[in-house]
C-alpha cells in the first residue's frame, strides 16, 4: 500500500510540472486515465489534500491553490530544478516510476552503470546520518599497498560514474576526497563525529568542476574565457561545463563563454576533450598549460 501512495505522489508532482496549473476536476480527470490508478477509482478530495500534505513533508515541495482560478500549482518549482539532492532524488524516483509503469520498455532504456554505488554508498550515508566515524580499508591507485583509515565523513558526491566521499581524519582536519571504488571495506565506527556547523557542501565544491584533485595551484577562483565553435556552443548551452558559465558573446562562427572557477584537472580534461572546437583565451597561464599538453600529445604521435 505504501508503494502505491509513493507512486501517486510522484504522479501528482509530474502532472503539475507538465501542465503548470490544473483545477482539482482536471487532476481527477487525468487520474482516471493514469496507469498509477490500479483500482480505477476516482480521486477523492480528502485523498488529494492528504497527498499534497505528504508531498510537502516528504519532498519539501509545496503544492498550493490559486484561489482566483481554483488551480493548483507547485509554488517552489525552482527548488526541483536545482542541482541538489531533491532534484537528484526526484529524477531517480520519476524514472523508477516510469519503468514500473512501462515494464515492456525495460530492454529499450539503457543507463550508465555506477559500480561504486553498489557496495559502500549506503553504509557511508548511514554513518553520515548517524554522525559516526567510519573505518575504511583503502587502496589508492597511486600506491601498491592498501592501508586502514578512520575517517570523519562530511558528504558524498557523484561525478562521471563514480561516487566520492569528502572526509577528514583526526590527524589531518583538512577534508580530502576518497573514491568509493578504491575502498575495500567500510565499517561504521562506534565513535561519534559531527560536521562543523560552518561547513556547506555546495559552497565547498562550487569553485571546482567535479571535485578538488589536490594539485590545484590557484589560491582562489579565476575568470576563464573559452572561445567555442558555433556548433559546439549548442552543447554548452544545454549542458554547461560549470554552474558559473555565462555566454558573453555570440555570432555565426563562435561564442565566448566565461567561468569563475579554479581550473582543476577535471576542467582541463573537459576543455581538452573538445579538441579544436574550444580555445582557451584567458587566463594566459591556463592557455599555456593547454598548449603544452597538446604539444606533448603531438610529439607522441610524431614518433
Amino acid at each position: 500500500m505504501a508503494k502505491n501512495y509513493f507512486k501517486r505522489y510522484i504522479w501528482i508532482i509530474e502532472l503539475l510540472q507538465s501542465y503548470s496549473m490544473l483545477t482539482l476536476d482536471e487532476i481527477k480527470y487525468f487520474w482516471m486515465k493514469s496507469n498509477v490508478n490500479d483500482e480505477h477509482k476516482p480521486l477523492a478530495d480528502r485523498t488529494f489534500f492528504n497527498n499534497i500534505d505528504a508531498i510537502r513533508d516528504m519532498f519539501g515541495i509545496d503544492i498550493v491553490c490559486n484561489r482566483s482560478t481554483n488551480e493548483y500549482y507547485i509554488e517552489n518549482e525552482e527548488d526541483i530544478k536545482g542541482s541538489g539532492i531533491r532534484n537528484w532524488m526526484m529524477n531517480a524516483l520519476s524514472m523508477n516510476n516510469l519503468l514500473t509503469e512501462s515494464s515492456s520498455m525495460k530492454d529499450r532504456i539503457l543507463f550508465e552503470d555506477i559500480p561504486s554505488s553498489q557496495r559502500f554508498l549506503m553504509p557511508i550515508m548511514k554513518a553520515i546520518k548517524d554522525c559516526h566515524k567510519i573505518k575504511v580499508r583503502y587502496k589508492s591507485f597511486a600506491k601498491d599497498s592498501e592501508d586502514e583509515r578512520t575517517l570523519n565523513p562530511y558528504c558524498v558526491k557523484s561525478y562521471k560514474q563514480r561516487w566520492y566521499l569528502l572526509a577528514s581524519t583526526d590527524e589531518n582536519p583538512e577534508p580530502h576526497i576518497y573514491a568509493l571504488d578504491r575502498m575495500l571495506e567500510v565499517k561504521q565506527s562506534a565513535f561519534e563525529w559531527t560536521v562543523p556547523e560552518d561547513f556547506n557542501a555546495e559552497e565547498y565544491f562550487a569553485p571546482y568542476c567535479g571535485y578538488p584533485t589536490g594539485n590545484e595551484k590557484y589560491d582562489a577562483p579565476v575568470t576563464v574565457k573559452l572561445k567555442v565553435s558555433a556548433h559546439q556552443a549548442n552543447y554548452f548551452r544545454t549542458l554547461p561545463l560549470h554552474n558559473s558559465q555565462k555566454e558573453e558573446q555570440r555570432n555565426e562562427e563562435y561564442s565566448i563563454f566565461t567561468y569563475h572557477l579554479i581550473p582543476n584537472y577535471h576542467f582541463k580534461q573537459l576543455v581538452l576533450s573538445y579538441m579544436d572546437a574550444v580555445e582557451v583565451l584567458e587566463p594566459k597561464r591556463l592557455r599555456q598549460h593547454i598548449r603544452k599538453v597538446l604539444e606533448d600529445s603531438i610529439s607522441i604521435y610524431s614518433k
